[in-house]
């Protein structure tokens, strides 16, 4: 392989690794457009993520749960379909499933306004939640949550 073919694909990784990282906090779109969280650790609610460095592709999010949790602990998360009917003009069918949650930490994703999961092993993980919209017949990603398990 030429040199200059070297360069081209390297050029090319750092400006998809460069883009990819440009979108991470448009992902969360339903939530973030407010900039109010509506997910929910143990009753409290997440908070804008405003880390500025150790960041990493895999686990940001645009939100995060503001206290370290313990590993082997119980938790309880929630989506506030609530806030979430009130403050976002979203199609009335994503309330007639349950939400699907995937922690990340290669558990099978589980279905529910309110779940509990427990995290085996320490480390930072990025919480899915997606709604699943009738209109396209497919789950659709809704929020991001960055948590620090210790």
């Amino acid at each position: 392989m030429a040199l200059s073919s070297i360069a081209v694909g390297t050029r090319r990784a750092g400006l998809f690794a460069a883009g990819a990282l440009a979108l991470l906090p448009m992902t969360a779109q339903a939530c973030a457009r407010d900039g109010v969280p509506s997910a929910s650790l143990d009753g409290r609610l997440a908070v804008l993520n405003r880390a500025t460095t150790h960041l990493s592709v895999a686990t940001y999010a645009p939100f995060m749960f503001a206290r370290p949790v313990g590993r082997g602990a119980a938790l309880t998360l929630a989506e506030d379909n609530g806030e979430i009917a009130r403050a976002h003009a979203l199609p009335a069918d994503i309330f007639k499933r349950p939400w699907r949650w995937s922690f990340d930490d290669g558990t099978p994703s589980v279905y529910g306004t309110r779940v509990r999961h427990t995290y085996r092993k320490s480390g930072t993980y990025r919480i899915r939640v997606q709604a699943y919209y009738t209109v396209y017949g497919a789950w659709q990603d809704f929020d991001y949550v960055t948590i620090h398990v210790r």
